[in-house]
C-alpha cells in the first residue's frame, strides 16, 4: 500500500524543515542578531542551538521519510532545548514549549483516517 500524509502533516514537516535550517543559519552566522533578540544566551552557546535546529531538521526529515523514530528524536530534543532554555531565562514558560510542540506534533501525526502520519511510521 502507498503511503500518503494528510496536507496537515505535510506542511507542518515542511514548515520544520525551513526553520529549522533558517535557525541554525541564524544561530551560526548572526550572532549579533541573536545577541540583540535572546541576550541570555551567551556567545559559546550559539553554536550548541544552531545544532539543536539542525536536529530539529533531521527528525522532520526523519518523520518525512516514515521513520517513527524522528518523532522521538524530536520528542527528545524538545526536551533538552526546554530543559537548557529554562536554564538559561530562569522562566517556566521556556519549558513548557516543550511539551506543547510535542502534543502539536502527536496530533498532527493523528489527523486522518486512511491517510493519518502515526500508523504509517516504520
Amino acid at each position: 500500500m502507498e503511503k500518503r500524509r494528510h496536507g496537515c502533516l505535510t506542511a507542518y514537516l515542511i514548515f520544520m524543515m525551513v526553520v529549522g535550517v533558517l535557525g541554525a543559519a541564524v544561530y551560526f552566522f548572526a550572532g549579533n542578531f541573536v545577541a540583540q533578540g535572546n541576550p541570555e544566551i551567551p556567545p559559546y552557546f550559539r553554536p550548541l542551538f544552531g545544532v539543536v535546529n539542525l536536529l530539529i531538521t533531521a527528525a522532520a526529515y526523519a518523520l518525512w521519510k516514515w521513520k517513527k523514530w524522528g518523532f522521538w528524536l524530536f520528542a527528545g530534543i524538545a526536551l533538552f532545548g526546554a530543559t537548557f532554555n529554562t536554564y538559561l531565562t530562569r522562566s517556566i514558560i521556556t519549558f513548557l514549549m516543550a511539551p506543547i510542540g510535542l502534543l502539536i506534533m502527536y496530533g498532527i501525526l493523528h489527523i486522518g483516517k486512511e491517510n493519518q502520519g502515526w500508523k504509517q511510521l516504520d
